[in-house]
């Protein structure tokens, strides 16, 4: 997340600045999904700029939504 003021051009700017990958938009123009297999990468965003960095997969734990559905026995 950058900061809120940023347009999309200038969060952009800011995951090149930091030498990641654009995988997806988020919902507003400061909101993207990034991606780099660099260390440190996470370090760089901030140092860019990014105001917030979640690694989604754990996000989906924080909102309590398994990886895999889980079968449940006995269902129809």
């Amino acid at each position: 997340m950058a900061p809120p003021w940023y347009n999309l051009a200038q969060t952009v700017g800011l995951v090149a600045g930091a030498d990641g990958d654009l995988v997806d938009l988020g919902g507003l123009a400061n909101v993207v999904v990034v991606h780099s297999a660099k260390p440190g990468f996470v370090r760089a965003l901030y140092r860019a700029g990014a105001w917030l960095v979640i690694d989604p997969g754990l996000l989906r734990g924080c909102l309590g939504l398994d990886r895999k559905p889980t079968p449940v026995s006995g269902a129809t």
